[in-house]
This record gives structure tokens, C-alpha cells and sequence, in this order.
């Protein structure tokens, strides 16, 4: 799977010919990728590993992301759906000592 715009619209079911939130989609993706990224505790610089389900948690993340940008929420604040952690869990650096 590859991390795109074109990827993300699919995902959201958005037309690829709506273009108006490109950029909003965009800084979701690179968002969402700068906190996998961080959960995964990968040093800076360093690339993501190239697995089948980072992508996809990426996508999930970014979608998510999209979907509720606002700030104000009006149900019940909940954390990301355990599939995004359990798509990551098995890459995660994890420090011992």
C-alpha cells in the first residue's frame, strides 16, 4: 500500500477529482506518519519499517485524522481503535533496563 493522497481519498471514499482538501489530506498523511513514527520509537532520519501493516495504520491514522479535526468533541473521547495499536505493537522499540 502506498502512502498518497490518492491512497488516503480511496480509504475516505472521497472522488479523486476533489482536490479542495489535498492539502488538508496531505498534512494528515504527513501527520500521521511523524506519530507512527514516534510510537514505533524510530529515531529521526530513519525510515519506517517497510512491513504490511505500517502503511496501512498510517492510512488509519490519517483517515481518522480527516474525519475528526474538530476540537470540540461532542460524544465520548476515546482513544484510536485497538487495530491501529495491534497493527504496530510487534515493531514497537522498546527499551528494557
Amino acid at each position: 500500500m502506498e502512502l498518497n493522497i490518492a491512497t488516503l481519498k480511496q480509504h475516505l471514499s472521497i472522488e479523486q477529482e476533489f482536490t479542495a482538501d489535498d492539502a488538508l489530506l496531505q498534512n494528515c498523511l504527513d501527520t500521521a506518519t511523524i506519530v507512527v513514527a514516534n510510537y514505533l520509537d524510530i529515531p529521526e532520519g530513519e525510515t519506517l519499517p517497510l512491513v504490511n501493516t505500517v502503511n496501512p495504520a498510517i492510512i488509519l491514522l490519517a483517515a481518522n485524522y480527516y474525519a475528526n479535526r474538530n476540537m470540540v468533541s461532542f460524544g465520548n473521547a476515546s482513544e484510536m481503535p485497538y487495530s491501529f495499536k495491534f497493527m504496530l505493537n510487534a515493531y514497537r522499540n522498546i527499551a528494557i533496563g
